[in-house]
């Protein structure tokens, strides 16, 4: 939530505080939070921290050998004109935090220490994050939880809420009074249940494609509902794969289905050439004819909870997805969820087809 309005941190402003430090020998040093990032850090590393400030934390870190791919960033001349003096092995620059001068995926680690709540732009700030974190790669940041460490220079206070929304799928946790934030950048599926040709949302997931460049969205579709050549012209977008979401997509259908049903709906969906050998059954509920059909075929079966078809390869949704559906079914609706949708930008993606060739 942002407390404030009118932004203090400009380099002008911190340029005068950092000037007052070095001249009266001012340490920012805090080892117990030092001492919690330095755990959450492999070694070796190629590490960015944005916000060094006077290089307490790459001293913290080079005292215990640990900072020998090092480089901080600073809004403050005056900052980086004493750490370049104090520590000329490692690299520093001044630049803003909003746009990291760093090509993609070059940093194994990113460090905020006490940076988030300064921001002016905080999405434009995680998106710099993840696109030059290595994927695999992690983000560390320790903010104040809640605002409980009050400060004329904070403009945001964060809620555990608040940092999973700008960090899908952060490991965080409360060391009162911080937030630690722990975010690993990492293949991600999206999938979205009940598209249709009616009901297809096209320009919601137009528009998130925009916003994340490298999108790849697999849609469980109702073919009943579609027709053929509609299929095939959203199969010619090469970041969306169409998946088998049932038949008509009634109550149960799949529940009642013959060995012989199934096998008649597979092949004429097939026919199409359209669809990915994937297959979820509407409510989750199939019969035992349609798990045999899907193993002779070789399907992937999405099924919660996991069912065990033989030796076939069962699709379950965990840590790694992100499900949703084109309408608000259950308050995950594209366009009611549009900006979690969007919170993803960063991480590579994979469609579900990927995951078992």
């Amino acid at each position: 939530m942002r407390i404030k309005q009118d932004n203090p941190n400009t380099p002008e402003y911190w340029d005068k505080i950092y000037k007052n430090e070095i001249a009266k020998n001012i340490r920012r040093e805090d080892f117990n939070r030092f001492s919690i990032i330095e755990k959450l850090i492999p070694s070796p590393c190629k590490l960015l921290e944005i916000g060094c400030g006077k290089g307490e934390f790459y001293e913290f870190l080079n005292n215990r050998n640990k900072a020998s791919n090092y480089t901080g960033i600073e809004i403050s001349k005056e900052a980086i004109k004493y750490n370049k003096a104090s520590f000329p092995k490692a690299h520093f620059l001044q630049n803003t935090p909003h746009l990291v001068p760093f090509q993609d995926n070059l940093y194994d680690v990113v460090v905020a220490i006490e940076v988030l709540e300064h921001l002016e732009d905080l999405e434009l700030f995680a998106n710099e994050v993840k696109r030059v974190l290595k994927p695999g790669g992690k983000f560390i940041a320790i903010t104040p939880h809640l605002n409980k460490v009050d400060s004329v220079e904070h403009v945001w206070s964060f809620s555990l809420e608040d940092i999973n929304n700008l960090f899908q799928g952060t490991h965080n946790k409360i060391i009162d009074p911080y937030i630690i934030v722990e975010w690993i950048k990492q293949d991600l599926v999206v999938d979205f249940d009940d598209f249709s040709e009616k009901n297809n949302k096209l320009d919601l997931l137009k528009k998130l494609k925009e916003k994340i460049s490298n999108l790849k969205v697999t849609l469980f579709t109702i073919p009943a509902d579609c027709s053929k050549e509609f299929c095939q012209e959203i199969n010619k977008l090469d970041w969306i794969e169409l998946a088998l979401h049932g038949d008509t997509h009634t109550h149960l259908e799949c529940s009642i289905w013959t060995k012989k049903k199934a096998l008649e709906v597979l092949n004429k969906y097939e026919s199409w050439g359209c669809f990915k050998k994937i297959f979820k059954p509407p409510f989750w509920a199939g019969s035992e004819g349609l798990y045999e059909a899907l193993a002779e075929k070789n399907y992937i079966l999405a099924q919660t909870p996991t069912a065990i078809i033989g030796d076939n390869i069962v699709y379950k949704l965990d840590l790694k997805s992100v499900h949703g559906h084109i309408q608000n079914v259950c308050n995950n609706g594209l366009e009611e969820k549009f900006d979690y949708y969007k919170s993803l930008r960063g991480n590579s993606f994979k469609f579900i087809s990927e995951l078992y060739k």
